[in-house]
């Protein structure tokens, strides 16, 4: 609640687990897209799209980071991808 001295904290009890392990989850595809963009990691920038909860599959988080890329290539730094015989590492 904000008052005329600021905002001042609400209790509302317990969070439920659920509720926190899926705000941890999302945090934590934050945490991982930081990282992916000061390292130029494409792997990182992957894994953080697939971790996140609004992306159903790790198959669809490729797609949508690869067409983020496209459409966005001259805003976006350059994330390399690293092959090892084929495979993503």
């Amino acid at each position: 609640m904000i008052k005329c001295k600021g905002p001042v904290p609400e209790y509302v009890g317990e969070i439920p687990y659920f509720h926190k392990a899926v705000n941890d989850q999302q945090l934590a595809s934050g945490k991982i897209l930081v990282e992916a963009i000061t390292e130029g990691s494409y792997e990182k920038a992957l894994q953080a799209f697939t971790v996140n909860k609004t992306i159903p599959a790790a198959i669809v988080a490729m797609k949508i980071l690869d067409d983020l890329i496209e459409a966005n290539k001259d805003f976006w730094p350059t994330l390399t991808k690293k092959l090892e015989e084929g495979v993503l590492v």
